[in-house]
């Protein structure tokens, strides 16, 4: 007969892990990121995958390469997730297309090892033809990055993700919602 607790593999197993971990030098990373976004004007674009758009540079005052960068991120993904027929980058006057899509960019800044990376973006999607706004995304993200040494058992600072990885998932995720209402069915009027 068996007195007492025993430890069996799996508890054998778990606490050879946790020894590893704390051994190895190894820090746990944990990701903070606030996202908010709000979207005023959602109309009109159901049905308009086999439209055309092209994509201005956001503005961006002080931060003129950023708006480049975001127009041409937004253009891809834009593609990437067939929104539209065809999407176009335009410098000037946009070519003869359905669809102007424009931007701003706000309040880039990146965090280094103190604070928070944190870009604001809108995103307008206008008809060329009547210049009438059918779909306005305001959006904001700030994202940092903790983490505690196990060896030292101490927070230890990482670096904020850089301003291209946080500015590019917020294009991609805006241009995905772009995509899914384009793709919804034309709704008929009666």
């Amino acid at each position: 007969m068996r007195h007492g607790r025993g430890h069996g593999l799996a508890g054998i197993t778990g606490m050879l892990g946790i020894m590893c971990i704390i051994l190895s030098g190894c820090a746990l990373v944990m990701p903070t990121r606030i996202y908010d976004e709000a979207t005023p004007i959602d109309t009109g674009l159901a049905g308009m995958y086999l439209s055309t758009a092209a994509v201005m540079p956001f503005e961006a005052v002080g931060y003129e390469n950023w708006g480049v960068y975001a127009a041409k991120k937004l253009t891809g993904s834009l593609l990437k997730h067939k929104a539209f027929r065809q999407v176009v980058y335009a410098e000037k006057k946009p070519p003869e297309v359905n669809y102007i899509i424009t931007g701003t960019l706000e309040n880039l800044s990146y965090g280094g090892n103190e604070g928070p990376t944190t870009v604001s973006l809108t995103v307008k999607v206008v008809g060329a033809s009547d210049s009438q706004t059918y779909f306005y995304r305001t959006a904001k993200e700030s994202s940092k990055k903790s983490a505690f040494h196990m060896s030292w058992l101490r927070r230890v600072d990482v670096p904020s993700p850089y301003i291209e990885g946080v500015l590019s998932s917020m294009v991609d995720r805006i241009a995905k919602d772009i995509s899914s209402r384009t793709n919804l069915p034309a709704v008929q009027n009666p």
